[in-house]
């Protein structure tokens, strides 16, 4: 049974996995490339998402892109649950809804609205048999049936109105025919150095493609500008620091990757509709930290 290696750097890939994963806390964030589906059948397990605490329910499938730092804080009641990993550029080349993967990424937890245990339950078996079985055709159809089932997800989220609007300064997404490869290497690049200041010529020459064709296809496939998602990612970086250390605005706004304290504050409000101040005031954990 696998369990969350501390000593593990940043954004190693997993790759296509299907592992049973003991529930352990963890003194600090993961982050890697693939999009995280995870599954348990009772009990509860809860995510601190940026600066925000996320409890997954047993019986209900959860979906996020963990680019974004996640780290269990909390579980009960949970002895193993299933974990797929998938690439990033597999799932942008499903065709997905583009309201479900416009909130995966923009840093969501999706998770679905009914319990269903039996019957994702029944899923997470079979793919973890086909799939450790290492044959290349039982992955293809294991690969077909997850598709369908985060459609099934988007259909049911959509059906209970459970969507929100778009986050702001998003637009639909229209994906084209572009080399998905490319766009996951901006994400991650984006994902990597967004606390230092980096500039579109920077990530467009880190995946060696022109600055105008960059902007052109990121935004086309996130919804959103490269400079939105960069600040996006610095917002999200002093919101988890806000809520568990006791960090001055002014060193957090910089540790996140802000070059002057009112671009901090105006696109902490812009971003949050609130200061960074009363962030803190409402999401501070017990003692500044997990």
């Amino acid at each position: 049974m696998e369990h969350f290696d501390h000593k593990r750097k940043e954004f190693t890939p997993y790759g296509f996995t299907c592992e049973r994963w003991e529930p352990r806390l963890m003194n600090r964030p993961d982050k890697h490339a693939e999009i995280e589906l995870n599954f348990f059948v009772g009990g509860k397990l809860t995510y601190l998402l940026w600066g925000e605490r996320i409890t997954v329910e047993g019986g209900k499938l959860a979906v996020f892109w963990a680019s974004i730092p996640h780290q269990i804080v909390d579980f009960e009641d949970i002895e193993s649950y299933y974990v797929i990993t998938l690439p990033l550029p597999w799932v942008l080349d499903w065709g997905l809804p583009e309201r479900i993967m416009a909130q995966i990424l923009n840093g969501q937890l999706l998770q679905e609205i009914d319990t269903s245990t039996s019957y994702d339950e029944l899923l997470f078996e079979q793919w973890f048999r086909d799939i450790n079985q290492d044959s290349t055709a039982t992955c293809e159809m294991v690969l077909l049936e997850i598709r369908a089932r985060l459609l099934r997800l988007a259909r049911n989220l959509e059906q209970q109105a459970a969507f929100e609007e778009l986050p702001s300064g998003c637009s639909k997404r229209s994906t084209g025919t572009y080399d998905f490869s490319k766009i996951e290497s901006m994400a991650k690049f984006i994902a990597q150095n967004y606390t230092s200041q980096i500039r579109l010529s920077d990530i467009a020459q880190a995946v060696n493609l022109h600055p105008d064709y960059a902007a052109y296809v990121f935004k086309k496939t996130f919804g959103i500008t490269l400079n939105h998602f960069v600040i996006q990612h610095r917002v999200q970086h002093a919101q988890r620091l806000l809520v568990t250390s006791n960090k001055k605005v002014l060193e957090i706004a910089f540790e996140s990757g802000f070059n002057s304290l009112s671009r901090f504050n105006s696109s902490f409000k812009l971003l949050c509709r609130c200061t960074p101040r009363e962030y803190r005031n409402s999401h501070r954990l017990p003692n500044g930290g997990v």
